[in-house]
This record gives C-alpha cells, sequence and structure tokens, in this order.
C-alpha cells in the first residue's frame, strides 16, 4: 500500500507542473509545449528528479538486503519512470491530444459560466 501511494505521488508530481504550464500558455500546441517545457522543464528535472534519485541512491549502501531490493530498486525505477514519463512523453501526449483548443491559456471565472 505505502510503496502504491508512493508511486501515485511520483507520477502526478512529475506530471502536474508541466500539464499546468501547458493549459495556461497559449499559441498552437506545439508553441505551447515548448513553452511549459522550458518554463517549468528544468525545475522538474534540477528540483524533483535529481533530489529524488540521489535521496533514493543512499538506500543502495543499506546493509539490508530488503533495503536495496524493495526500496532502492523499485524506487529507483519509479522516480526514473516518473522522469521519463513527465519530461518525455507527457510533452508529445499533450500536442497529440489536446490539440486546439479554443481558450487556451485564458481562465474563466465563477460569473462567466
Amino acid at each position: 500500500a505505502v510503496n502504491l501511494a508512493a508511486s501515485v505521488g511520483i507520477a502526478v508530481e512529475f506530471s502536474v507542473h508541466l500539464v499546468h504550464a501547458f493549459l495556461r500558455a497559449r499559441g498552437p500546441p506545439a508553441r505551447r509545449a515548448a513553452r511549459a517545457f522550458a518554463g517549468v522543464g528544468s525545475a522538474v528535472f534540477s528540483g524533483i528528479a535529481v533530489t529524488k534519485l540521489l535521496g533514493v541512491s543512499v538506500l543502495a549502501l543499506a546493509h539490508s538486503r530488503i533495503f536495496v531490493v524493495y526500496y532502492f530498486r523499485m524506487y529507483f525505477a519509479l522516480v526514473l519512470a516518473g522522469s521519463l514519463y513527465g519530461l518525455l512523453l507527457l510533452p508529445v501526449l499533450l500536442v497529440a491530444f489536446m490539440g486546439d483548443t479554443k481558450h487556451a491559456g485564458e481562465t474563466v471565472d465563477a460569473g462567466d459560466e
């Protein structure tokens, strides 16, 4: 249960920043993805991916095999997969499936609905 919760949290953490920046950007989808990636890509990579990989790498030095197998390997794979998904695959999926939205980047006030 703990590993499942951690994997969901890591997946959300890697994707939410980029999706939010994409939805706030204006222009065609490819430009919106480029702007979103330029705006938050480095922060996601250095602030989330690198720090998590460094934090998890300490577990590789554990003397207990259970920590190495069930925590280090699993969390290392989760962080690696999450960062690859969030930084490589997600921008492509946003461009492919979000398409041209009519009011890209515009916020809707509650009174305007």
